[in-house]
């Protein structure tokens, strides 16, 4: 495809060719595709300034009407335009035009039908995306956080005999720490309301688990056996 052709779908036009193996672009109708426009009246301009100031890097003179750029160039420009309009521009040239020409030398636009069903899949597939992200990383709410203090701190307080004894005036303070130090440790978070909802279950499961180390258990208890030995006396 050695004459610029022209691609088209509902939403751009660009025309390109094959120049010694590069897919070479219209960087006038590319600047259009990404946004890079301004109206003044009832015309639309490019902002060629703008589009030479994200190209200065990497040509040797600016470009402007009639000139192409390359593949790689075509993305550059995508990346700095960063919009919805930019991102299903670069989506098109990705995955439908560049292939069909690198495959046979030409594009050729699929049938409306499989255009609207590929959307559709495009579509469910970011939304299914999405939906598994925020599955993955969204955190417990309020409610959730106050039921983990709630629950932590009855259990603290069992392990340690109640809150009339000796042990939890003494170092009540250390087997809180204790056991929230043994909650981040396990499911790997800096700060226990960082824990992602998805594990509130097994959290609540794992307080209601919890038991003091051996050596904790040890100093609660002999905390305990004076205040026993005291009412003796």
């Amino acid at each position: 495809m050695t004459s610029l052709q022209i691609f088209k779908n509902n939403l751009f036009e660009v025309a390109a060719k094959i120049e010694n193996d590069q897919i070479l672009f219209d960087v006038e109708q590319v600047a259009k595709s990404l946004g890079f426009t301004q109206r003044k009246g009832q015309k639309e301009y490019i902002r060629w300034e703008t589009v030479n100031r994200y190209l200065e890097k990497y040509v040797s003179q600016q470009v402007g009407k009639g000139d192409l750029i390359p593949e790689p160039l075509v993305y550059k420009l995508a990346f700095k335009a960063s919009n919805e309009l930019a991102e299903k521009f670069q989506d098109w040239l990705a995955i439908e035009v560049i292939p069909q020409i690198r495959k046979t030398g030409k594009y050729e636009a699929p049938a409306s039908e499989l255009q609207v069903l590929q959307q559709t899949v495009n579509q469910l597939v970011k939304m299914d995306g999405r939906v598994s992200y925020l599955e993955d990383h969204m955190r417990i709410d309020g409610v959730q956080e106050k039921k983990l203090q709630s629950k932590g701190k009855s259990v603290a307080i069992e392990s340690l005999g109640g809150i009339k004894t000796v042990a939890y005036k003494e170092i009540s303070r250390k087997v809180f720490t204790a056991i929230w130090r043994d909650f981040k440790n396990h499911f790997e978070i800096p700060r226990y309301n960082e824990l992602p909802r998805k594990q509130f279950s097994e959290a609540m499961k794992f307080l209601a688990m919890w038991q003091p180390s051996t050596s904790l258990r040890i100093e609660i208890q002999e905390l305990n056996n004076q205040m026993s030995i005291q009412e003796v006396i």
